[in-house]
């Protein structure tokens, strides 16, 4: 699994820089959420959805940042749904805590150590499942 594998070469390129962090940005529509285009009426793909970002957020490296083209009034909105699931959500479209460095410029584009992006190759249907069990064996 595709997904797997970065995120065992993100746990390596930590080890091997002796960072403290893992920073999952993580997509929302057709990633953790039903693509329905109504504010407010949030509905998960699957319950893996949740069992996956509880596996995230109990590594105490790992940090949750939610990625989405959603205007910027409906984003705390994501936030307390996701609370209310259970999840911490650390930042929304952002990483403050990674500034531009002389290599990297994270001003437009935030630093993240893993992708989950349904455009990029994310299956919902089975790969929340694959991190959860990953996450379990680490």
């Amino acid at each position: 699994m595709s997904i797997i594998k970065a995120i065992e070469k993100a746990y390596i390129l930590n080890k091997q820089r002796n960072w403290q962090t893992i920073y999952w940005a993580v997509d929302l529509h057709g990633v953790c959420l039903n693509s329905n285009y109504e504010n407010g009426n949030y509905t998960l793909i699957n319950h893996s959805v949740i069992e996956g970002l509880k596996a995230i957020q109990e590594q105490p490296e790992s940090k949750i940042i939610l990625w989405s083209s959603c205007h910027l009034h409906e984003q705390q909105a994501i936030i307390d749904f996701f609370k209310s699931k259970g999840i911490n959500i650390e930042y929304f479209n952002k990483n403050p805590l990674v500034p531009s460095t002389k290599t990297g410029d994270f001003s437009v584009k935030f630093y993240f150590s893993i992708l989950i992006d349904d455009k990029a190759g994310f299956d919902p249907e089975t790969d929340w499942t694959a991190i959860k069990n990953y996450l379990a064996n680490k």
